[in-house]
């Protein structure tokens, strides 16, 4: 149960995430990494819970060794023109801060675009399924915005 621990179906080139991060799709893209790496209980990593060592720490290699298979799952998990700017971080917290840092703004244009899109749902002539399905589907983006913006502003002392 330690998040020292890598199982050796943890090998770095697994990916996390079945869409890429393009740029475009941030708050969409962070439910399935942060799901898999919370189930790989290596979250701590990302959001630093886990605070990387020195050199003389005991743990020092294998919190390094953890660390750089995140790392190696993140470039796993983002676009060809992503990669090559977080590549040569050398924490899998300071790329994850990057990527947060870049692309969460996009977040307030989408929760705009999300809200107008559901309360202009018309119902027009979709069946009762279909109408469902759809805001449901848009209630669920909504609500995975709301999440991730108190996720991070509980995170802020880390962040700022």
């Amino acid at each position: 149960h330690s998040p020292y621990h890598l199982h050796r179906s943890n090998h770095s080139g697994s990916v996390l995430a079945s869409e890429a991060l393009d740029g475009t799709n941030y708050s969409i893209w962070t439910i399935p990494m942060t799901t898999s790496l919370e189930v790989k209980k290596k979250l701590g990593f990302i959001d630093w819970f886990i605070v990387m060592s020195t050199e003389n720490d005991p743990f020092h290699k294998f919190l390094y060794c953890c660390s750089s298979t995140v790392k190696s799952w993140l470039l796993n998990s983002v676009s060809k023109q992503i990669y090559t700017s977080i590549m040569y971080f050398k924490a899998a917290f300071d790329m994850w801060k990057d990527l947060h840092t870049r692309f969460h703004n996009s977040n307030l244009s989408r929760l705009y675009k999300l809200s107008h899109q559901l309360h202009s749902l018309p119902h027009g002539s979709m069946d009762m399924y279909s109408y469902h399905t759809k805001t449901q589907s848009l209630w669920g983006k909504l609500n995975s915005l709301h999440v991730l913006a108190l996720f991070w502003r509980s995170h802020d002392l880390e962040w700022e």
